[in-house]
């Protein structure tokens, strides 16, 4: 596995059209925004070091409005939707200019369906893609698991 070092990092604004258009479903069932989760990463797959990713162990905080959501987590926001079967797709889009000289943006995506009020069961997908330059590195892409229980 091989681990990037970034030398610049600017959040860009959402690339879901649900998230940054609005939605006209009900809201979501379960109340999200009382307490953090406690998360944790399992089942890290693919050929890079999975720190490229701002998932990490850690605490989990989420702001809903409506069918739109913001995961606070890793110092990070994901954007994006929840629907009333409690189910979420959030993202973070980043740019970055990296060693190599070229520019690239990262697409990190968490989803699934909250299991219970207590209980955090998730996916995540990270992905590269080269946005200028033409000797560049070879993209990177981390998939995992994420769990985690709700603080009390």
């Amino acid at each position: 596995m091989r681990g990037r070092v970034r030398i610049e990092t600017v959040v860009a604004a959402c690339s879901i059209a649900a998230a940054c258009g609005g939605s006209q479903n009900v809201r979501p069932i379960l109340d999200l925004s009382n307490a953090p989760f406690d998360i944790v990463v399992s089942d890290v797959t693919g050929p890079c070091d999975f720190s490229v990713s701002p998932i990490a162990n850690g605490q989990l905080t989420i702001d809903s409005h409506g069918t739109n959501t913001t995961f606070h987590f890793g110092g990070k926001d994901f954007v994006g939707t929840i629907d009333a079967s409690d189910h979420f797709v959030v993202t973070l889009v980043q740019q970055f200019t990296y060693a190599d000289g070229c520019r690239w943006q990262s697409t990190d995506t968490i989803s699934e369906t909250f299991p219970t009020s207590t209980t955090f069961d998730a996916r995540t997908n990270y992905d590269e893609t080269v946005l200028q330059g033409t000797v560049c590195a070879q993209a990177c892409y981390v998939q995992s698991h994420l769990t985690g229980q709700r603080r009390s």
